[in-house]
């Protein structure tokens, strides 16, 4: 077993030591056990690609050093002021080349994001933003006119190198920052700016013994699923069909188009079986901080996370709420979303336990659509709940609940749970 240091901005050495870092890992000859480590400060433009461990000797994608954690980033940079040029009244046409079709424009490493319009004629508001070819890579169907010319367009009423200092661009070049195979550990690394998914676990190979932790994932999705119907995605750790030993822990999510984490797949998929998605922190998660699906896991444990402002961020951007969706017109941007679930599993145990709910202003803290006989399965207690919105607390059993004590009551769930009124001035601190 080896410890490999890289840095991929300027190392030249054999990576066996942090004073002689290589300048690639892509080379390895990497085996069960071994330890890939980037350097804190370095930022890497592009996909972190893993190999499998063996079980009990995972693979380590980490970091090494002082500073930042290292940053995989899906981002164009588009600042130049030579990139824009007029296009119209307060209307910037994007010069510099693109690779593929754009999904989100970010502004100030994230200060502000733009607001996708889907017809040029909509541009009428700082920020918003148009390209040609958005939803091309997912067409179903639909007619592209200028697929083989883009035209990215942006609403500012000076040039954009005068109004903003960072301009970015995420695409659909990359479909993940990370592809997680099986027997990995991915720690203490940040992950930005990708216009599809952050991590996923979609391939031969993948989707068991997989640990996350540590790591900070924002600023993550907009890919378009449906231009006609104008819907969106982009989670930020999603594991598909099969996951099996899974830990996400003590990690930081922000700015997430659709789910902090979650576990789905297609007609080919499995179970979920011991999974903890446990003390990570979740801010403005469009769909939800954890998005369950399919059908109900065995012994997943989502407790003791802290989970704020469900449906904020980019994802709201020049929408009209509630969001366009699978669902709509029921409510999109909850802490927990449980759907698709038809029907109990065998042994099933989903566990909702320790967590502080905080803010969901167009949804519910937990919404669930499942089969009443799925729902059966979920144990649900221990958990906090700050609400803004006086409408929806939570949604289960068919039903929408307004006020914890009927939802306590007619339930049975959170006996252990509580309640607390917070004023439109009052604050938290993560």
């Amino acid at each position: 077993m080896r410890t490999y240091y890289i840095n991929l901005e300027n190392g030249s050495g054999d990576g066996l030591s942090p004073d002689h870092p290589r300048g690639s890992y892509l080379d390895l000859n990497i085996q069960p056990g071994d330890h890939i480590l980037f350097q804190c400060g370095s930022r890497i433009y592009g996909c972190l690609d893993t190999v499998c461990g063996a079980p009990g000797q995972p693979i380590t994608y980490g970091s090494y050093g002082e500073g930042p954690k290292p940053v995989f980033s899906g981002a164009v940079d588009v600042s130049e002021r030579e990139a824009w040029v007029p296009a119209g009244k307060n209307i910037w046409k994007c010069v510099k080349e693109v690779p593929a079709e754009t999904y989100n424009i970010i502004f100030n490493d994230g200060a502000f994001c733009g607001a996708l319009r889907w017809d040029p004629l909509e541009l009428t508001q700082p920020g918003d933003w148009f390209d040609s070819r958005i939803g091309l890579s997912a067409q179903k169907g639909e007619s592209y006119p200028d697929q083989d010319r883009q035209i990215l367009l942006l609403y500012c009423e000076q040039h954009p190198a005068d109004c903003y200092e960072k301009i970015e661009c995420t695409t659909s070049q990359y479909r993940e920052l990370c592809n997680l195979f099986s027997n990995v550990t991915v720690e203490n690394l940040t992950f930005e700016k990708n216009g599809t998914h952050g991590l996923t676990s979609k391939y031969p190979g993948a989707g068991e013994n997989i640990t996350v932790r540590g790591c900070d994932i924002r600023l993550i999705g907009g890919a378009v699923w449906h231009r006609g119907r104008q819907i969106r995605f982009g989670n930020g750790v999603e594991f598909w069909d099969k996951s099996r030993n899974i830990s996400v822990v003590n990690n930081h999510f922000c700015d997430i188009y659709d789910s902090g984490v979650t576990h789905q797949g297609g007609r080919n998929c499995q179970v979920t079986e011991n999974a903890h998605f446990d003390n990570n922190v979740f801010e403005k998660c469009g769909m939800g901080a954890y998005e369950a699906r399919d059908l109900v896991p065995r012994n997943l444990t989502f407790n003791n996370n802290l989970c704020a402002d469900a449906g904020e961020g980019f994802s709201k951007n020049g929408v009209t709420m509630p969001r366009q969706s699978e669902i709509w017109p029921q409510p999109m941007g909850h802490h927990v979303f449980i759907w698709r679930i038809e029907q109990a599993t065998q042994g099933g145990s989903l566990q909702i336990h320790g967590n502080t709910f905080r803010n969901a202003p167009y949804g519910a803290a937990i919404y669930s659509i499942a089969a009443a006989e799925a729902e059966a399965q979920f144990d649900i207690d221990h958990n906090t709940y700050h609400t803004e919105n006086p409408s929806l607390l939570n949604h289960i059993g068919g039903k929408d609940y307004t006020t914890f004590a009927d939802y306590r009551r007619e339930t049975g769930w959170d006996t252990n749970g509580r309640w607390e009124e917070r004023t439109p001035d009052s604050s938290y601190h993560f």
